[in-house]
């Protein structure tokens, strides 16, 4: 496994494959950063960079967006990931728009688990949060996948004025689903920092109102991610970059849609894969192993750094 100087050991590496999505989320928007096909990262480059990466100790992939099963043939990308060595692990993640089509076509890719994103279970707020009628779908498909892949872990956002009074709703569905509820902080991703700052809930805040309704208890951490599980069996995850960052606990690095390597999330892109001449696994190396401890603006007082989520996958 490859470390950087901070004696993180990195074994995951998350890449965007399209920065197009049939969404229109109000915290992400895909209207911002359109980018020329000739810009986009082949299936091939994806392949070479991903054996690359395997070369260096990474084991697991995480396919991410914009929205991955819009891009014609994901899935026999996927397929491919699948059987290149050193790599254990690989998911997706998904608006379970598309994944309604081509369920079977991605769990005989290899997926075994799945995570899909729903911010609310309000047909009225969901075509406001996305700019599309299509809740009853995305209710279905995630049904379905419960019986397909293991775990399904549906990423909530919640926001102050949009859902958050809709935790009890969450607990109640993925009770009954038997979904791994994932609550992640609203970052400060969006055009207007105002947004952020009306909406943003602290994950302790989530913690108190699940507390009143039900009986938690942590559970193993993954360093990462913060894990209980509810007297009724539901298991809570809580990602929280804003009020206890875990920068200390990284162990990923990111390729967005045009091939560029970022380190941190709110970091700036360190180099372009695409076009780079060379050694790529060395100069790799050399990158990784000198990455600064964070670039996130709640560790370190720096200006807000505003990742394109749609090209970067988050």
């Amino acid at each position: 496994m490859i470390k950087d100087k901070s004696g993180r050991g990195i074994d995951t590496l998350r890449i965007s494959i399209t920065e197009r999505c049939n969404f229109s989320c109000l915290y992400c928007s895909n209207q911002f950063n359109k980018l020329d096909k000739k810009d986009i990262l082949s299936y091939e480059e994806i392949i070479k960079f991903v054996k690359i990466f395997s070369c260096l100790g990474i084991k697991k992939i995480k396919i991410t967006g914009g929205e991955p099963l819009i891009r014609k043939d994901s899935t026999l990308l996927i397929k491919k990931i699948t059987h290149i060595s050193g790599i254990e692990d690989i998911s997706i993640t998904t608006n379970g728009f598309y994944l309604y089509e081509n369920i079977d076509k991605v769990r005989e890719a290899g997926i075994k688990r799945i995570n899909i994103s729903l911010d609310t279970l309000n047909e009225k707020k969901f075509e406001i949060l996305t700019g599309r009628s299509c809740l009853k779908r995305i209710k279905e498909v995630i049904k379905e996948s419960c019986k397909i892949f293991i775990p399904v872990k549906l990423n909530v956002v919640i926001m102050r004025n949009i859902n958050l009074e809709e935790i009890c709703d969450f607990l109640n569905f993925a009770s009954k689903n038997n979904l791994i509820l994932k609550f992640i902080e609203l970052m400060p991703v969006y055009k207007k920092i105002s947004f952020w700052r009306e909406n943003f809930v602290p994950f302790k805040n989530i913690l108190d109102i699940i507390k009143k309704h039900t009986y938690i208890y942590p559970i193993k951490k993954n360093g990462r991610i913060k894990s209980y599980e509810s007297s009724e069996g539901i298991i809570i995850e809580f990602v929280t970059p804003i009020t206890e960052p875990f920068c200390n606990k990284c162990d990923r690095v990111r390729i967005d849609c045009a091939g560029n390597l970022f380190l941190c999330l709110y970091g700036k892109p360190i180099i372009n894969l695409k076009k780079l001449d060379g050694d790529i696994l060395n100069s790799i190396k050399f990158y990784v192993y000198n990455r600064d401890f964070s670039f996130n603006p709640f560790v370190k007082l720096k200006n807000y750094r505003l990742p394109l989520m749609n090209t970067i996958g988050g």
